[in-house]
């Protein structure tokens, strides 16, 4: 893509091929629906930042980070609610204190407890970006499951192979994970 135009309409034929590929791989969950050219974008954008999200939707007010540097010494967990079946995200230190995380508390200025559900699953790649704003890490077993429970709800098949674009980079999980 041309970086002078930093325009989303005009693709190159890389971005068009992955663009296609991606498309014919999801052709049995494809409705005869057409896209609206914000989608689009928004799609175009998620092919050509390899799944990263960006950091706009986790830009944290000042209370937020406020939270953030009361959660030093916490680990990110991701647990399944025996009831609804959705996720639940949260911070946990060695003393067992929880602080839940929820969408509405990223995105909306609210408190890290905002009210809002995952819903029964979370994409890896938005799993990493919390731990990232909130300066947690979490273990490899924590991530496994995530994945995981994104590959069944996605997939059918807890072992179903999960396109990079749901996943963080290599940098991010290395930065994130910890042993």
């Amino acid at each position: 893509m041309n970086k002078i135009l930093n325009n989303n309409t005009l693709l190159s034929q890389k971005e068009i091929d992955t663009l296609v590929q991606f498309l014919t791989k999801q052709n049995n969950n494809i409705q005869e629906v057409v896209l609206s050219q914000d989608s689009i974008d928004k799609l175009v954008s998620l092919l050509q930042n390899k799944g990263d999200l960006g950091s706009d939707i986790f830009e944290l007010s000042h209370d937020m980070l406020e939270s953030v540097s009361s959660l030093e010494g916490y680990l990110l967990h991701c647990t399944v609610d025996e009831n609804t079946k959705y996720i639940n995200i949260f911070a946990k230190n060695s003393t067992g204190t929880t602080v839940r995380i929820t969408p509405a508390g990223l995105a909306d200025d609210e408190n890290v407890n905002g009210g809002t559900e995952w819903g029964y699953c979370i994409e890896p790649a938005v799993f990493d970006k919390v731990a990232t704003s909130f300066k947690l890490k979490y273990t490899c077993d924590e991530y496994e499951n995530v994945c995981r429970n994104f590959a069944i709800h996605r997939y059918g098949n807890e072992f179903a192979i999960i396109p990079t674009l749901y996943l963080p980079t290599q940098q991010s999980l290395a930065a994130n994970m910890t042993e």
